[in-house]
């Protein structure tokens, strides 16, 4: 990769590691771990990447505060609500973009409690937008960029594909 963006930087792939089962808890019916909460040097900004799998009680009224949540909604349903009044339903395919800036309570729920299964990047803010106001992002399939080359197919809410920016 080659940019004059200090905010991007050329990395390799140096090692690779086992996705971490851990099962049932009080939460979710299933949940894995992709990226681990740890060893933040090697990771950053990137502080974690989970995949859940729940039906109920799902994740009920939480707080974050200078992170940024992106999360792809890969079956099902998933039902979220903020302390900003945003609320809304995704279905497969759709990602909700979550900056909680200075801070914001939430929740996601399995919408009806039937089922969600979700993959969750947890992103850390730079210092100086640690701060910044909170706010909610929904991209639906439909509004996402779409790029197919070669038989794949591939959707972007942030960055460049195909020559475009992305929203």
């Amino acid at each position: 990769m080659t940019s004059t963006s200090p905010l991007l930087q050329e990395r390799r792939i140096d090692r690779s590691h086992a996705v971490l089962e851990l099962g049932p808890d009080g939460q979710v019916d299933r949940k894995a771990i992709v990226i681990p909460p740890s060893n933040f040097e090697l990771f950053d900004p990137f502080l974690m990447l989970a995949e859940d799998w729940f039906s109920r009680p799902g994740f009920d009224w939480h707080p974050h505060r200078g992170i940024e949540t992106v999360t792809v909604v890969l079956d099902g349903a998933l039902e979220h609500g903020d302390s900003r009044g945003n609320a809304g339903v995704l279905g497969p395919a759709d990602v909700q973009w979550m900056t909680a800036g200075s801070g914001i309570i939430h929740r996601e729920l399995a919408h009806r409690d039937e089922h969600a299964h979700t993959l969750q990047l947890w992103v850390n803010l730079p210092s100086t937008h640690k701060m910044v106001e909170s706010r909610y992002q929904d991209f639906t399939l439909e509004s996402m960029l779409a790029d197919v080359r070669t038989g794949a197919r591939a959707h972007a809410v942030s960055g460049r594909l195909g020559g475009v920016e992305a929203p």
